[in-house]
């Protein structure tokens, strides 16, 4: 039986100005009967398809959405005692149809897993949710769209689309076969997250206890924090920066960061895994804010933190590790994962009990920072419409870093932003005009 899998290796790009290698992902296959010899697969052209120029973390779980679809009609196939799979066995994919992946969607959205909670040594039994089937079902409906458009599959799996005209341009969506078409019927997860285990906000005497615990005990990524928690920044957002990345704006309260993709220039250059050190989206003129009066001497502290640092070499780099190099995403996750764990035993199980008994029992990584940001903003109005009071998501977006790659009018974008946020609160009224002067210098040059 055919065994698909996910394998992460570096891949030779030729170009006009010359040979570039990056990481990429590639779908591999292998006979059960050898488990030593994996050969790379002709599906990897479906991930080239949909994600050409994404990052290597949406190319992974593509990889391993469609790697887990066709392990398991393989080995029902195989199995040879459920009629649905009896096709396959013989025709393969030309007999591919929907009841296919009905049945898949199904099995995991059923499927238990035991997790244990490090903190309060509690099992928990859970299910994927809804929205995590939901897309693992549209990655997949993407699969058979390919398929069909290469006259594998039969015209019973033929995916209908539907546009619409957006301010970004058309938009084109599948209709999924499954939502009401009675032939089908998956049992999905429930919608309703009441139950989610999953932290996604922190009340704000908490996160600043936590900043505070963390630059106290773990400098090393405690700036980063604050950044992700006053600027909702992403992981690997962070350790891409650099020291010129940063522009410190004290006297107007703010801070402006470039966010930009410096792989090559701080990991790639060493061999190293990238995989969580990845940009989503590149642009200038981030701000983080001072929510909390304390942003600078987190700034300061960490300046007097690196000077007793000994980098590894001139490479500029903002984070740095234990050896003096840059801190890649997979090390900030552990270094993260190192401050919360102590945060909660050593200070919250002592000074605060209930507290800690609620935080401990949830799960939150290094992404509750962009969750603090932005439900801060939003309770405290800051990003709401001064006409009609609601929130405006549109500003809530680009203050996110969120912005459609087609947008063009980044100034504008951020102009409109800080003018609105400005009338809230005195702390962005300055980056209003910043911003507007540099616009200005942009269209003058």
């Amino acid at each position: 039986m055919k065994v698909y899998g996910v394998k992460r290796t570096p891949i030779s790009k030729i170009h006009d100005y010359g040979k570039t290698t990056e990481d990429g992902i590639i779908i591999v296959v292998k006979d059960d009967k050898d488990s030593s010899v994996w050969l790379p697969s002709a599906f990897t052209h479906l991930i080239r398809h949909l994600h050409n120029d994404a990052s290597i973390n949406t190319k992974r779980k593509t990889a391993y959405s469609l790697c887990n679809f066709l392990n398991h009609i393989n080995y029902h196939a195989n199995l040879e005692t459920d009629p649905l799979f009896k096709d396959l066995k013989m025709g393969g994919l030309e007999k591919l149809n929907f009841h296919h992946l009905e049945h898949y969607l199904n099995h995991i959205s059923t499927k238990q897993r035991v997790v244990k909670n490090k903190f309060t040594l509690k099992e928990d039994v859970k299910l994927l949710d809804f929205q995590t089937v939901k897309k693992t079902e549209n990655t997949l409906l993407l699969f058979y769209e390919f398929l069909y458009k290469l006259n594998i599959t039969g015209p019973d799996t033929e995916i209908q689309r539907v546009t619409k005209e957006t301010k970004n341009g058309t938009i084109s969506t599948l209709i999924s076969p499954f939502d009401h078409d009675p032939n089908y019927f998956i049992d999905y997860p429930p919608t309703d997250k009441k139950n989610s285990n999953v932290l996604k906000d922190m009340d704000e005497d908490v996160w600043n206890l936590f900043l505070d615990y963390a630059f106290k005990y773990h400098k090393n990524i405690a700036l980063g924090v604050a950044f992700q928690m006053m600027g909702g920044l992403r992981l690997g957002e962070v350790v891409n920066l650099t020291h010129d990345a940063v522009e410190v704006f004290e006297d107007e309260n703010y801070m402006s960061l470039s966010i930009d993709d410096r792989q090559k220039q701080l990991f790639l250059y060493r061999g190293i895994n990238t995989e969580y050190s990845q940009v989503k989206k590149t642009r200038e003129n981030q701000p983080v804010f001072n929510f909390n009066g304390k942003l600078f001497e987190y700034w300061k502290s960490h300046m007097e933190f690196l000077k007793k640092r000994k980098s590894s070499d001139n490479h500029n780099a903002l984070f740095i590790n234990s050896y003096g190099d840059p801190m890649t995403g997979e090390v900030y996750q552990k270094e993260f994962a190192k401050l919360k764990f102590n945060f909660l035993k050593e200070f919250l199980e002592k000074e605060y009990p209930s507290l800690f008994t609620e935080l401990a029992s949830k799960t939150w990584g290094t992404h509750i920072g962009r969750h603090v940001f932005t439900n801060h903003l939003i309770k405290k109005g800051y990003v709401n419409n001064p006409h009609t009071g609601e929130v405006d998501t549109k500003l809530l977006m680009i203050l996110r870093g969120d912005s459609s790659e087609k947008s063009s009018a980044t100034y504008i974008d951020v102009q409109t932003v800080t003018q609105t946020v400005a009338s809230a609160i005195d702390i962005v009224s300055v980056i209003a005009s910043q911003t507007k002067s540099r616009y200005k210098l942009k269209e003058a040059s």
